[in-house]
């Protein structure tokens, strides 16, 4: 498999979070998160490049 890497800021992450009911602070509800604005906000994450299977090349 070829998936790109990709990782959501963590300042991103609670600004978002804060848009989303409850307050505990759950891995499901995260993984929620990370998953909602990976499909509806793509342009939020950012590429690792130093990761060996990112897309970014090689320097």
């Amino acid at each position: 498999m070829d998936c790109p890497v990709t990782c959501l800021p963590g300042l991103t992450m609670w600004r978002i979070a804060d848009l989303h009911p409850g307050e505990v602070k759950t891995d499901a509800r995260n993984a929620f998160i990370i998953g909602d604005v990976a499909r509806a906000m793509p342009h939020t994450l950012l590429t690792d490049p130093t990761h060996p299977r990112s897309p970014w090349p090689k320097t």
